[in-house]
Parts: C-alpha cells; structure tokens; sequence
C-alpha cells in the first residue's frame, strides 16, 4: 500500500497514526476477503466477544424482565376492567 501525502494541517504523529491505520484498515479488508469466518473470529476474540454465552444471558435477562414487566401491565389493566365492571353492575 502507498502511503498518503501529509495534509498541511497534520502534524507529523497524526501522519503516522493516519499511515498505520489505513494499513490496518486494508490489512483487516484483505484477511476478511481471503477467510470471512477466521477473520471474524480473530475479530471477536481482539473485540473480547468471543463467547455468545454473553449475549444469550443479556438476551434471556431482557426477555425475562420484558415478559415479567408485560405481566405486571397486563395484570393491572385486568383488575382495573374488573373493578369496572364490578362498578357497572
């Protein structure tokens, strides 16, 4: 990869940081062309979400307390109508 001209606002470490990552950049584009799947592992693994252990506990928690709260609404919109209809009669 060439490297980039220095932009006249740039100093001389931003230059470089610039440089590096858009080797990285094409480094990660090149390894992800050749093998999507170990690329996407050696990703997750450097990201440290790796394991889907965290995302299925984070999912089911989410779950779980979207169902109790659903419940808990559910339940006072029926008591309410039966309050009312109690009242009705």
């Amino acid at each position: 990869m060439e490297e980039r001209e220095k932009y006249s606002f740039e100093t001389e470490e931003e230059y470089q940081k610039r440089n590096k990552n858009l080797r990285n950049i094409t480094e990660l584009l090149e390894s992800y062309k050749r093998d999507p799947t170990e690329t996407g592992i050696k990703l997750r693994i450097q990201l440290g979400i790796a394991s889907n252990f965290f995302f299925f506990l984070f999912s089911f928690n989410f779950f779980f307390l979207f169902i109790l709260k659903s419940s808990y609404i559910l339940s006072t919109i029926f008591n309410k109508v039966m309050k009312l209809l109690v009242y009705m009669r």
